[in-house]
């Protein structure tokens, strides 16, 4: 469950003429009762839950109908979107999935806006010649499946790539292996994930299985395991090759995802045992045969709280939150390599989280972020004690950095802000100089010069200050009239990325207010932030948005009917509960792709591994949190909630579609508000999409033209007229 960056923005354009737009009938309640720990628990539409019902099917495509009907009806949809993709093109470089090799070559896929799938290039240096090395619409064809890019990765020598392609959003994918010629030089392997490694001969790789491709399958990712692939060989010959079957000595829960890689400074194999808990462990085998499962070694454990690291041919350097909830870093010699046994190296800052770490031949590099939007780069010279802070040519929130090779005096960074373009240099200690690295074509933002950004802290239900970023042109008055969209997420620990807000800069160009709160559950301020939203403590999340809004609305920037929430997947709870506690504060909100229903998540394919995160049913003071933090069971029947666009996808495996679809059948129900309740369902994508760059900035456009039809905005007005049914 990752942040994904969302695009918003709006323009003039034009009215179609008024038409009867019939609704669906609303959805028939048919409840089911559940006891819990003495608890009775209703669910009006657990039926809803089997997705290959006719009933259930044919109720989510008319109102995907309906729904699209009423959203054509609003004015400047096609031009909000033309400035979305303008935003979203002159803000990014549209290369992703970039890979840079030791040789020098690069590895990468373009995004493009015509309608169609992104492609793989290659360059043999930074200044190569751009190389067509695959196009994905290749594949399958006859399938009629839409297939995109998951992942891919190199061989140690660079002659061959591995890509995971993935259809309509499923993230269950086929591996195919090819040459620098982009001939595919071997079988499919099916239902892996993105995690792949090479072995040092190019000719074996590792790899995580799904149980099926079925996204319904609730077994999906239980006991999954990693296996080895010999090129040429048939998939069903693959060796089981880091599972509970072949380390039960390592005693690997069900819901943990095993994943080996191989490590060319090391000379050996590393195997990480995961789940959604940050906390990671990790085991070596080094000087054994890397091509057959064999003892390993422990490097991290549970209790050490290392959720990342950054290997050189001397040294481990570990990133832990142990007793240091900001994070420190930690560094092992190779020769002594488990974290029990290394050094501190940089120790906590109070004042701000560290964020990344790259090695290289000069020392130490890594980042740290203040409040979730301040931040900075460090450098620890070899042999030194004294870290140097490093200036970037601006100001960044964000900021990336990888080596090429950790031997090598290389450092790659990349950095942005919340008005600032991302861009990707190549820095120099020697000359104290950065070089662009920019794989594109960079257009300038229209109207950026006009905003202006401000960082304030909101105090809390508890009295606990919370950051919130707001976005606005410089002439905006806080009469309390402005449309205003608030965004939040909070969960896992992941900190809303402060990089360029391209929806954000349009929408301010319009006259609307974009805040991006930075609640309990995320990273913002580190591990105690995460823990803060987490189980028993998730109410903090939609108490600090309400705080949030409560704040905007104060201030003078909005007012309750002109102000929409919005958040995706783990956001749905940020969302759903701040509309079910408050609903007369907000005029609309959109649920994209969001976990509605907690208390049955365990009953979805990716729910189970989950459990770390949210709680778990089987447990009775985390069964009651989930039942806090359960939108679809905190509706009410009469209540006037907010005018409500729920989003899901048919392929997503990560939250099942009827999560959001029970949630929009029962608020139909139970609003007493006169306000619209659409649900849209997109039968060609998964989690947020997954499908093609066009129809995700048109799935962004719908939710956002929403959002400003119901707070008012006057540019999306729309003439309707509306039949019940």
């Amino acid at each position: 469950m990752k942040k994904l960056i969302f695009i918003f923005a709006i323009i003039c354009g034009y009215l179609s003429y008024a038409q009867e737009i019939v609704k669906p009938a609303p959805a028939p309640s048919e409840p089911v009762n559940d006891e819990y720990f003495g608890t009775e628990v209703t669910d009006d539409y657990r039926y809803m839950e089997n997705l290959d019902d006719p009933k259930v099917l044919n109720w989510i495509k008319e109102n995907t109908t309906y729904s699209n009907a009423v959203l054509a009806e609003v004015p400047n949809r096609d031009l909000l979107m033309k400035e979305i993709q303008e935003a979203v093109e002159a803000g990014f470089e549209m290369t992703g999935n970039l890979r840079r090799t030791r040789k020098g070559s690069f590895f990468y896929t373009k995004l493009a806006f015509d309608g169609k799938v992104s492609k793989v290039y290659y360059r043999d240096t930074y200044k190569g010649k751009e190389r067509l090395l695959y196009n994905p619409e290749t594949f399958k064809p006859e399938s009629g499946l839409f297939y995109a890019v998951y992942g891919m990765v190199p061989s140690h020598d660079a002659e061959k790539l591995a890509v995971a392609l993935a259809p309509n959003g499923t993230e269950i994918c086929e591996v195919l292996i090819m040459d620098l010629d982009g001939n595919i030089v071997d079988d499919f392997v099916k239902n892996s994930t993105s995690r792949i490694s090479w072995l040092p001969d190019g000719e074996h790789f590792t790899y995580v299985r799904w149980n099926s491709n079925n996204v319904k399958d609730t077994d999906l990712k239980k006991n999954v395991k990693t296996f080895l692939h010999k090129l040429g060989t048939p998939q069903d010959e693959d060796i089981e090759y880091f599972s509970s079957v072949t380390n039960p000595e390592l005693g690997m829960k069900p819901l943990e995802i095993p994943n080996s890689y191989y490590d060319r400074d090391l000379k050996g194999v590393i195997g990480n045992i995961g789940s959604v808990d940050n906390a990671r462990r990790s085991y070596l085998k080094v000087g054994d045969d890397p091509y057959k499962p064999s003892a390993w070694k422990t490097l991290t454990t549970a209790e050490d709280k290392v959720d990342n690291y950054f290997i050189t041919a001397d040294h481990i350097y570990y990133k832990s939150f142990e007793n240091a909830p900001n994070f420190k870093i930690v560094r092992s010699s190779v020769y002594d390599p488990a974290y029990k046994s290394g050094e501190l190296l940089i120790p906590e800052d109070d004042s701000a989280v560290i964020q990344e770490i790259a090695v290289n031949a000069d020392g130490l590099y890594y980042t740290t972020l203040k409040d979730g939007i301040e931040g900075k780069l460090w450098f620890l010279p070899n042999g030194e004690s004294d870290v140097q802070e490093i200036d970037l040519p601006e100001a960044a929130g964000f900021i990336g950095v990888t080596t090429n090779d950790p031997e090598s005096h290389d450092l790659l960074v990349e950095y942005t802000g919340w008005l600032t373009p991302l861009s990707k240099i190549l820095y120099d200690r020697s000359t104290g100089k950065f070089q662009e690295m920019s794989m594109a074509e960079r257009k300038k933002v229209k109207g950026i010069k006009d905003l202006r950004v401000k960082e304030v802290m909101v105090s809390s239900h508890d009295g606990v200050e919370v950051p919130l970023s707001l976005i606005y042109h410089k002439d905006l008055k806080l009469d309390g009239n402005n449309s205003a969209i608030m965004y939040g997420y909070g969960a896992y620990g992941y900190s809303i990325p402060s990089g360029f807000e391209p929806i954000g800069a349009v929408l301010a160009n319009k006259g609307v207010v974009y805040a991006l709160a930075h609640v309990r559950g995320g990273g913002e301020k580190g591990d105690a932030w995460h823990r803060a939203g987490q189980k028993l403590n998730k109410p903090n999340t939609w108490k600090d948005a309400i705080a949030c809004a409560e704040y905007l609305v104060a201030e003078g920037y909005t007012k309750p009917e002109k102000l929409a929430i919005t958040g995706g997947s783990a956001g749905g709870i940020f969302v759903g509960r701040s509309i079910t506690e408050r609903p007369d504060l907000f005029a609309a909100a959109v649920p994209e792709v969001g976990v509605m229903n907690p208390v049955r998540m365990e009953a979805t394919p990716n729910g189970p591994v989950n459990t770390p995160e949210f709680g778990t049913v089987t447990d009775e003071d985390e069964f009651r949190g989930l039942v806090e933090m359960d939108s679809y069971l905190h509706l009410k029947k009469g209540v006037a909630y907010p005018a409500t666009y729920v989003t899901a996808g048919f392929n997503d495996n990560r939250v099942i579609a009827w999560q959001p679809a029970k949630f929009a059948a029962k608020l139909q129900n139970c609003s007493s508000s006169d306000k619209p309740v659409l649900l849209f369902t997109d039968f060609e994508g998964g989690h947020g999409g997954r499908v093609t760059l066009s129809k995700t900035l048109d799935n962004l456009s719908k939710e956002f033209v929403f959002m400003l039809w119901q707070t008012g905005h006057p540019e999306f007005q729309p003439g309707l007229a509306i039949s019940d049914h």
